[in-house]
């Protein structure tokens, strides 16, 4: 029992973490609002703007996935994988040459 309150312990402390958990319950809305304002006060967040992006994914709000990929990439430059789904999400939204010639 006492290992479980380390697990709920962390969690609470790691608002990202409980985002996490939030969206593998299908909880978007909830983990939308506890990620935005962990990248208020931490644009620098990679893992929470990562998880933005997967939740944008989800819902098809390609365009606000990129940018949210494109923010964890500028934070992490050696997350690749973040890369790679900003510039899947770009191909995703309509007139995606445009987005990328800007």
């Amino acid at each position: 029992m006492a290992g479980l309150g380390v697990v709920l312990t962390l969690v609470v402390r790691d608002p990202v973490a409980q985002a996490t958990r939030l969206i593998e319950e299908n909880r978007l809305t909830e983990a939308t609002s506890i990620l935005t304002d962990v990248v208020a006060k931490d644009d620098s967040n990679a893992r929470a703007h990562m998880e933005l992006g997967k939740i944008h994914w989800t819902t098809r709000s390609y365009r606000d996935a990129a940018e949210s990929f494109r923010r964890a990439h500028k934070a992490e430059p050696e997350r690749e994988d973040a890369g790679i789904m900003a510039i899947m999400s770009l191909a995703q939204t309509p007139n995606s040459d445009a987005l990328t010639a800007q």
